[in-house]
């Protein structure tokens, strides 16, 4: 599966906006990617920044935030609520921010 798959086939699973290192996270742990490489989450970032530059009608993704991400399909509110678990978990750094 390519990174934008997997990021995709992920959202699906866990039903709510994530950032990009956490999709790799769980991409890696559910063994959706066919190739990993030394940094993957830098990968993900790098491919679906890329793709979002792409304005493909097919393109599943949105980013709601910087590094986040959400499924095309869902609504404002499933968005909004998914937003609203993420941030009140543990912060995310800023580390790596510029790859998106």
């Amino acid at each position: 599966m390519t990174f934008t798959e997997a990021a995709a086939e992920v959202l699906r699973q866990v039903g709510r906006p994530l950032h990009y290192k956490e999709i790799t996270d769980i991409a890696i742990e559910k063994n959706l990617l066919s190739h990993v490489g030394k940094s993957p989450e830098v990968t993900m970032g790098a491919r679906l920044a890329a793709l979002l530059k792409k304005s493909a009608k097919d393109n599943p993704l949105v980013r709601v935030k910087p590094g986040v991400f959400a499924l095309r399909e869902w609504d404002e509110k499933t968005i909004a609520e998914g937003l609203a678990v993420q941030s009140a978990g543990p912060a995310q750094g800023e580390e790596g921010e510029a790859a998106t």
